[in-house]
Formats: C-alpha cells, structure tokens, sequence
C-alpha cells in the first residue's frame, strides 16, 4: 500500500502567495498619468487591458495577409479583452 506523500510548495508559489494581494492591489490603484489623460479615473487594470486590446488589434492588422488563423485568433484575444473591459465598467 502506498501512502500519499504531503509536497511542499516551491519557491514560486510561496512567492506568489505572499504577493498575490499587493499586485492586486497595485492593479486596482489609480494611473495618475492615465487619469489626467483621460480625465476621468482610471485604474492599471483598466490601461493594461486597453493596450493588450490593441496590440492584439494591431496583431491582426499586420497578419490578416499572410495569416489568417493568426489573425482571426487575435481578433478573437481583443474580443475577449473588450468583453472583460466592458464587464468590470458596468460593475462601478
């Protein structure tokens, strides 16, 4: 009979644990630089996920004529971050 050895956890997920609630926190303060641009207050969440929707636009600009799968699959990544950005707006 083989009994179930208790692991222990790695440097990275001690790492992640003590850390996890400060970057979260990080990333639901408010950008300064982005909140005077805009006017209005904006978190780091907010202005990560706006620039990955358009890297991800970008993305599939560039790669619409050589490669279609590639394309469509970064139109479907900004769909995605467009749906999540639209969600947590209609939260506040």
């Amino acid at each position: 009979m083989k009994t179930k050895e208790i692991e222990n956890p790695t440097n990275l997920q001690v790492w992640y644990e003590e850390n996890k609630e400060r970057f979260v926190n990080w990333l639901d303060s408010r950008s300064e630089i982005y909140s005077r641009i805009a006017e209005m207050p904006t978190t780091r969440r907010t202005v990560i996920r706006v620039n990955l929707i358009t890297v991800a636009m970008i993305v599939g600009a560039v790669a619409v004529g050589q490669q279609p799968v590639v394309s469509i699959c970064s139109m479907m990544c900004a769909a995605y971050l467009v749906k999540r950005l639209n969600g947590t707006d209609n939260k506040e």
